[in-house]
């Protein structure tokens, strides 16, 4: 793993101590869903809500996670 990667995973651990829930949130195709799942097994995510975006605006994360 990258020294840049292991940190985010780190700081990403952290969080991940005191959530509740998790959703990861991906571009809709191959590439994000391959992101997504890699995501999930390096942090050991068993349970996860799943959000996809085209675009990054207010209006459009708000529609995602509704």
């Amino acid at each position: 793993m990258l020294p840049k990667s292991a940190r985010n995973v780190s700081t990403i651990r952290k969080a991940l101590k005191d959530a509740t829930e998790v959703y990861i949130a991906t571009d809709p195709d191959r590439e994000g869903e391959s992101i997504a799942w890699h995501i999930q097994q390096v942090l050991g995510i068993s349970e996860d809500r799943r959000v996809t975006f085209n675009e990054i605006t207010q209006n459009r994360v708000r529609e995602g996670l509704t």
